[in-house]
């Protein structure tokens, strides 16, 4: 590893992809009432797919800090597991929130947002 990785604690590296994810989960709890209306039909999909890009951008970060050893297709595999598992399961976790209710639509715009993701680390390592 760089020597100026090991500098870095793993907070600095890990602790935004766990606030995020709790940012997620907040989100995602939130009863309806407590949404902010939607400016126009379908927007809350831009909103899925804005949070789980955003997530898989800093946990594929992380995990290329920590192992070096990992590839890109397996970075790319461990994120689309993790974050697709969390997206599924905070849509589950709606079921049980009032005036919410699961969407495989949502589960849908979670993946795109992980596939984008994915697209964005293999254009910026191809620039390399």
């Amino acid at each position: 590893m760089p020597e100026e990785n090991k500098k870095k604690p793993r907070t600095a590296i890990w602790g935004p992809v766990f606030f995020w994810a709790l940012v997620v989960l907040f989100l995602s709890v939130m009863p309806s009432r407590d949404l902010p209306e939607m400016p126009v039909g379908n927007f809350d999909k831009i909103v899925h797919f804005s949070m789980y890009f955003v997530l898989s951008v800093l946990l594929m970060k992380a995990m290329y800090y920590h192992s070096r050893s990992l590839t890109g297709g397996k970075v790319f595999l461990f994120t689309l597991i993790i974050v697709g598992m969390y997206g599924i399961l905070m849509e589950l976790f709606q079921s049980f929130v009032p005036g919410r209710t699961p969407s495989l639509a949502d589960v849908l715009a979670n993946v795109a947002g992980i596939l984008a993701a994915n697209a964005l680390r293999k254009v910026i390592i191809c620039r390399k």
